[in-house]
């Protein structure tokens, strides 16, 4: 399957590890008709790097075969900021616990 050719993933802005995760979740979709459900990252022409989540469910035909697969992708860039500095701060935590751990 060549998903650059599908429309909005041919985007030379997307990371080579994304596409290698779409391609391998729109396989899954068109053979077993697993629902789509990724976070991926994307390069627009700002070179800003911003985060979408993609979700989709395959539409099979009256045989079983997947005729199309519907979806959506919606920009989650300012989630995933605020989960890595969540991140960031339990990190700082974690150290400043040891360290009082450590003069006790």
């Amino acid at each position: 399957m060549n998903i650059d050719a599908l429309p909005g993933h041919g985007q030379p802005g997307r990371g080579p590890d994304d596409r290698q995760r779409l391609r391998r979740a729109l396989r899954l979709t068109l053979r077993r008709g697993d629902d789509l459900a990724l976070d991926l990252r994307i390069i627009p022409p700002s070179g800003e790097i911003r985060w979408v989540a993609e979700r989709g469910i395959a539409v099979r035909d009256e045989t079983g075969w997947t005729r199309r697969v519907i979806g959506v992708a919606h920009d989650i860039s300012e989630r995933k900021i605020d989960e890595e500095a969540l991140f960031q701060e339990k990190e700082k935590a974690d150290v400043t616990l040891a360290s009082i751990a450590d003069g006790v």
